[in-house]
């Protein structure tokens, strides 16, 4: 089904025109279905042309998770490209660096050689780290869900920077946005990341959607979200105004745009990739 934001008004002096903006259509590059084992996150390397999946494979500190890498057109599926993680959810890349959460560690591996160079432990005990961001200056942040908590990753240790028992419950999917981290659990909640201070941008999100899984942005201003109750992936405009997404019923977990990329791990052993179609005008 198509759908279509409001209609808005522009007034100026000499005209007034009716301009109708609709929300981004995407195209299937590929779906690969049965390879995977639980995946949980996927995060698109554009300068190598690979998309790094996590493989859960059953939560438990067990020895058992995996990445897989996948190249961007499908073609080249390296499954089990690194081993030696226990259940390994959210992804992040920064500086030929691959960040991820790893139950109770927050895990550095050297993309050119596929090796784990750090495991930054929890101060929490079974935090139920979830998901990964990083601002652009190399700041790296770690939401926990079981101990409702983010953390910053400061010299080399990961420590706690902000736990917050109500609006970081079941704390989920976070989000680099300019000087704000943005974050989906059972409230989406935007933090100003010098003051850590909640702000009312995009309050009215919660009105329609809640238990937030995965964010990404659109590259328009706007976000795409998925969240546990939904099997449709959520379109939130620059505005705050949220609908489904014309995706569909595609069970999507978390989700990571790059350029016109968009990449979907979906529930059980699957990852999509699509081509978005947007006009930012």
């Amino acid at each position: 089904m198509k759908l279509f934001r409001t209609f808005t008004i522009f007034y100026c002096i000499n005209c007034a025109s009716l301009l109708l903006a609709a929300e981004p259509q995407f195209t299937e590059v590929f779906t690969l279905e049965g390879i995977f084992n639980m995946p949980e996150s996927a995060v698109i390397d554009e300068e190598r042309e690979y998309i790094y999946v996590s493989n859960v494979n059953v939560y438990a500190k067990d020895d058992n998770g995996f990445i897989s890498r996948i190249s961007i057109d499908g073609s080249e599926q390296q499954l089990q490209w690194l081993e030696g993680l226990d259940s390994p959810t959210g992804l992040a890349i920064y500086d030929n660096r691959l960040y991820l959460a790893d139950y109770d560690q927050l895990v550095e591996v050297d993309l050119a050689s596929a090796t784990i160079l750090n495991r930054y432990q929890s101060p929490d005990v079974d935090p139920v780290l979830n998901d990964v961001a990083i601002t652009n200056g190399g700041t790296v942040y770690v939401s926990g869900s079981g101990s409702r908590s983010i953390y910053q990753l400061n010299n080399g240790v990961l420590e706690v920077w902000l736990h917050d028992r109500d609006r970081l419950a079941f704390a989920n999917g976070l989000l680099i946005a300019d000087d704000e981290l943005l974050h989906g659990g059972e409230l989406w909640t935007v933090f100003e990341i010098d003051s850590k201070q909640a702000t009312n941008h995009l309050a009215n999100v919660n009105e329609v959607i809640s238990d937030i899984d995965g964010i990404t942005d659109d590259g328009c201003g706007g976000y795409f979200a998925t969240t546990i109750p939904s099997d449709y992936p959520w379109w939130i405009n620059e505005s705050g105004e949220t609908t489904e997404s014309a995706l569909g019923p595609i069970n999507g977990i978390d989700l990571h745009r790059r350029g016109n990329l968009l990449a979907i791990p979906r529930v059980g052993d699957s990852l999509s990739l699509y081509t978005i179609d947007f006009d930012c005008d």
